[in-house]
């Protein structure tokens, strides 16, 4: 999974668990401050333990009805590949070098979230770095209570209550003017935050909005979570204050201070509120103070959160027609087969064989060598497992049976690659039951090469017209036998009998690392021996101009582009016992 389709789905998860806990308390009327808040908190909690619970839940799965498509005719298609340029060769054509490299959508996007994530944490912490340097320049007053201090402060024109851990009041300049009625509301008003613990809460709310700046659910979950705790504070004032009218206006005087300043980069100040006249009214129209959230109130709202929060974490929607789908057939399989580790006295030949009738021969490979020629892909593109998987090698022995012989057409091979796909499927169904091999395939978006003819005539013989070649091309070997080579020795580039998908495998295999991608067009088995040795080989690794002049000389060429990169990832192999 990368990271768009990690955040992608910690949003989508993270909106239904918001909204669904809006909408029940929409549902069920519910006005009471106290209670709105814990759902509140709960709801962010949640959303924020999303990633970890998903990953450790089973999966719930929900079925999505959905319309039928109408049938369409099955077309196969060439992976979607993009030029980027130049290529390794060293003919590059005037005609390559033109194409317009191509914009890598994915990774803007991810920047650009990033940037904008680090924009707002950074913007979080500068305003937290911000209140503790005016929290060092402030002054004690001689005022706390249970443990909450009041201090003075010349940057502050409204209370505020600042800090995370260990919050502290701060009152401005002017505060001994004020007579005991308005000073007990404020004292009041900040220390029911402190006893809340609304700083943490709106401080741990502001990370989470930022994390998941792009969902308009975060944003409206922080301005509920700042606006309940408000109220709360609001109602607690008012019991000291014991006049609803005198208390707004305290409240008044604060937000007509503080208009134009920005209090949202640090602290919980008392005037903030983005709907100053909705609070004023509130205060003055309301004839009662709700009372607090009971223990068994915090009980009924934690179990419906932790409900909310497991179908959002755990839910995996699947369309009914998906659900509804027949299992798929088993893969075909050989009718005997025999997998024995490698012994250390045992002679440790390596290739592979391919008879006719279809019997096949592997001598030590490992489970990761016997999984690139079963799937058809190269060792670089395998991950995961546990260390033997590349480590222990075993000899393969495996027979189709008579039923089975007539589906196989093509029994062409190389060091160690079978052509025929029902002898790969063979192989693949004896890996998954002797292994116990669970597997998953991750494609991203990579560098790739395209195997294409250069212009150039077409140096390459077919094997059908090999007798009238050259004396090696004659051979016995290399005529009527169905293994293809390729081969470096001497200074020359040789390939027998080999195709050109052997070709391009062979050059992601061993040469550079990439998907190579036929696109030559040519069908059919070649010849062809490099004319000259070459003076200074460098045969492998992405800059390999032997290798490259070598196709230039053939007649082909590698052009670089963009196109989907499969990784084949184990997610659970074990040995296999003794048979």
């Amino acid at each position: 999974m990368n990271m768009i389709q990690f955040l992608g789905e910690w949003i989508v998860r993270s909106s239904f668990l918001i909204l669904t806990g809006a909408l029940v308390l929409w549902l069920l009327r519910v006005k009471n401050p106290s209670v709105r808040l814990t759902a509140w908190t709960a709801l962010l909690i949640g959303s924020l333990a999303i990633p970890v619970i998903t990953s450790a839940l089973p999966k719930v799965p929900l079925r999505i009805m959905r319309p039928q498509p109408a049938p369409v005719t099955t077309t196969i298609v060439r992976p979607e590949v993009v030029l980027l340029g130049a290529t390794p060769s060293n003919g590059t054509s005037n005609s390559t070098r033109d194409v317009p490299k191509h914009f890598d959508w994915m990774r803007f996007t991810i920047v650009l979230y990033t940037l904008v994530g680090v924009a707002l944490l950074l913007r979080l912490f500068a305003g937290f770095v911000l209140s503790l340097r005016i929290l060092r320049q402030s002054c004690a007053t001689g005022i706390g209570h249970n443990g909450s201090e009041a201090r003075e402060s010349a940057h502050v024109v409204s209370p505020v209550t600042v800090g995370v851990l260990r919050p502290t009041i701060l009152l401005p300049l002017d505060w001994r003017q004020w007579d005991s009625t308005k000073l007990d509301a404020v004292l009041a008003h900040e220390r029911s935050h402190i006893r809340r613990r609304d700083p943490a809460i709106q401080f741990i709310s502001v990370i989470h909005r930022s994390l998941l700046w792009i969902s308009p659910l975060s944003w409206f979950l922080d301005r509920r979570i700042v606006r309940t705790a408000e109220l709360i504070s609001d109602d607690d004032a008012i019991v000291v204050a014991q006049d609803r009218a005198s208390y707004a206006e305290i409240l008044l005087e604060f937000v007509q201070r503080s208009a134009g300043r920005n209090h949202h980069s640090f602290g919980v100040p008392m005037a903030r509120y983005d709907r100053p006249d909705k609070r004023i009214r509130r205060i003055l129209n309301s004839a009662t103070i709700p009372s607090a959230v009971t223990h068994w109130g915090i009980a009924a709202i934690l179990g419906f959160a932790a409900s909310a929060l497991y179908l959002a974490a755990a839910a995996s929607p699947q369309s009914a027609a998906a659900q509804d789908k027949p299992k798929p057939v088993a893969l075909m399989e050989f009718e005997v087969a025999s997998i024995k580790p490698v012994q250390p006295n045992d002679p440790h030949g390596s290739g592979l064989k391919v008879y006719r009738g279809g019997r096949v021969a592997i001598h030590t490979a490992s489970l990761k060598g016997l999984i690139s020629t079963a799937f058809g892909v190269s060792y670089w593109q395998i991950s995961g497992g546990d260390e033997w998987v590349g480590k222990d090698y075993y000899n393969v022995e495996a027979n189709p049976s008579e039923s089975m012989r007539s589906s196989i057409k093509d029994f062409r091979y190389t060091l160690f690659g079978i052509e025929d796909e029902h002898l790969r499927e063979m192989l693949q169904a004896l890996l998954i039951d002797r292994f116990q091999l669970k597997f998953h395939r991750e494609t991203k978006s990579g560098d790739v090469y395209l195997l294409k003819r250069n212009g150039k005539t077409l140096a390459l013989r077919s094997v059908a017209d090999a007798s009238t070649g050259e004396g090696w091309e004659r051979s016995e070997f290399s005529v009527g036998d169905s293994f293809g080579s390729i081969g470096y020795a001497g200074g020359k580039w040789t390939i027998f009998s080999t195709s050109m998908p052997q070709l391009a495998k062979f050059a992601s295999d061993l040469i550079f690392h990439v998907p190579v991608v036929d696109r030559t067009e040519l069908s059919g088995s070649f010849n062809y021996r490099q004319r000259q040795p070459d003076l200074d080989p460098v045969y492998s690794g992405d800059q390999s101009p032997s290798f490259t002049s070598y196709l230039e000389e053939a007649g082909l060429k590698l052009e670089r582009a963009k196109g989907p990169v499969e990784m084949f990832v184990i997610d659970h192999a074990a040995k296999p016992s003794p048979n």
